[in-house]
């Protein structure tokens, strides 16, 4: 199905919605600013990177469910209401990434402290 056949049925192609491409591109950018600080770990780095792939992803994710969901209007009115849509989904997103972040990067780094042969196997 083309995008406007998939925006009239409510943006849904075998369970997948128009988005999902972008969805997914969204991710490989969030593995990338992963990688960019993986080996300069400080809770700076780490706490910007995921404020970083938070806003990256509200705002490529939403911008693409305005420009091909057909949901809303496509001028500013349309793009700013999508924005704030998406705000609420934004904070859950934001609040989450902080969180599991903090545990997964500090879960390592006590890990690190507590058995060593891990912290040097991760500095490799």
């Amino acid at each position: 199905k083309d995008v406007k056949a998939a925006a009239a049925s409510g943006g849904m192609v075998i369970g997948f919605h128009v988005v999902m491409p972008v969805v997914y591109a969204c991710f490989a950018a969030m593995v990338w600013i992963g990688q960019r600080i993986r080996t300069r770990r400080t809770f700076r780095n780490v706490a910007v990177g995921a404020l970083a792939a938070s806003i990256l992803f509200f705002l490529v994710t939403n911008f693409a469910w305005w420009a091909l969901g057909g949901a809303y209007p496509m001028n500013f009115s349309g793009l700013l209401a999508c924005f704030i849509a998406g705000i609420p989904y934004f904070r859950n997103t934001l609040l989450s990434d902080l969180l599991y972040t903090g545990v997964l990067f500090g879960g390592t780094a006590l890990a690190g402290r507590r058995f060593p042969v891990l912290a040097e196997a991760d500095s490799e």
